[in-house]
């Protein structure tokens, strides 16, 4: 899941019959972790059209989500995403997560399901099973219900050219590390975070902001 620094999650692109590609998207997709192995997935308030960059040119929203048993991630499904690097991976501990795409239509290319993970739907009703007395230790159903866990807000007071780099490197930049408090081991923030920048529609930029290498110069705003 992790990409090599660099390198950018791709689109998926159908072929049509003239050889041009059609770019789309799902219109949700979804993020469900196992564990706590690997780097967070990031999400970018930006989305990619056929004719050009990514629209709008530079963020202003970030959101950062760190891997949590039973977490499940669902975002806009044409939002430019990706893996960060973890602080820690693990020798011969792999990352496993479950990866779930909601289509308005059934996408060229993905091939059926083989039959034998195909199941007829089973109409027969089960019987009823008798009531059994009421346990008092019994854990009630509404403490596993699902929850909503929101996002923790980290303002940076700066244009997101200014930590660039360090996301184009996959990594949270250093200056939000310290904002919100994010550190590595017993002391790291696992709940999700959402970094807003200041807008920067007036800056004059040109290109893709994830091909800025660190040693790239950036001025702070």
């Amino acid at each position: 899941m992790c990409l090599p620094t660099g390198e950018v999650l791709a689109w998926y692109c159908q072929l049509l019959d003239d050889g041009s590609c059609l770019r789309q998207h799902p219109c949700i997709s979804s993020v469900f972790y196992f564990d706590v192995i690997g780097g967070p997935t990031v999400v970018f308030d930006q989305t990619k059209t056929d004719h050009s960059g990514l629209v709008p040119a530079v963020p202003t929203r970030v959101a950062v989500m760190h891997p949590q048993p039973n977490h499940l991630l669902v975002f806009q499904g044409d939002l430019f995403h990706g893996v960060l690097h973890p602080d820690h991976f693990p020798e011969g501990v792999s990352r496993y997560v479950l990866l779930v795409n909601w289509w308005p239509r059934r996408p060229g290319g993905p091939s059926s399901l083989p039959k034998e993970y195909c199941f007829p739907r089973d109409t027969h009703k089960p019987e009823k099973q008798p009531e059994e007395p009421e346990d008092s230790s019994r854990v009630p159903d509404s403490a596993n219900s699902a929850a909503v866990v929101h996002f923790e807000v980290c303002t940076r007071n700066t244009i997101f050219l200014s930590d660039a780099a360090e996301w184009a490197a996959q990594q949270i930049p250093r200056n939000c590390r310290r904002s919100c408090k994010v550190g590595s081991g017993s002391d790291r923030i696992q709940a999700p975070l959402l970094f807003t920048y200041a807008d920067s529609t007036t800056t004059q930029f040109c290109g893709d902001w994830y091909t800025i290498q660190c040693e790239d110069k950036l001025d702070e705003a």
